[in-house]
């Protein structure tokens, strides 16, 4: 039901969460980081969306997009130690 409901409802950010889950799960990397940027859309200021884009980006090998990701979320949240865990891992290039 949730994941038939983000496609309904676009500012829906709870289902979209599930969708996200969803594709992590099944690796659908690319759908997830679109999912992941409508959450960006719903919620802006959510350092964890942020994050959550820069991993995807990590993995599907886009650098630049990934450490702006994860730079966003760490202006969200400095005081972060997962999101400065990321940022090493996208600075690092792993």
């Amino acid at each position: 039901m949730g994941c038939k409901a983000a496609h309904l409802d676009l500012t829906n950010a709870r289902s979209r969460n599930q969708l996200l889950g969803l594709y992590e799960r099944q690796g659908r990397n690319r759908e997830a980081l679109r999912t992941g940027e409508e959450l960006i859309g719903i919620e802006p200021e959510n350092g964890n969306y942020w994050l959550i884009v820069g991993e995807l980006n990590r993995r599907l090998g886009r650098k630049v997009q990934a450490r702006d990701a994860v730079e966003r979320a760490l202006r969200i949240d400095p005081d972060n130690p997962r999101y400065h865990e990321v940022y090493q891992l996208v600075q690092e290039g792993d």
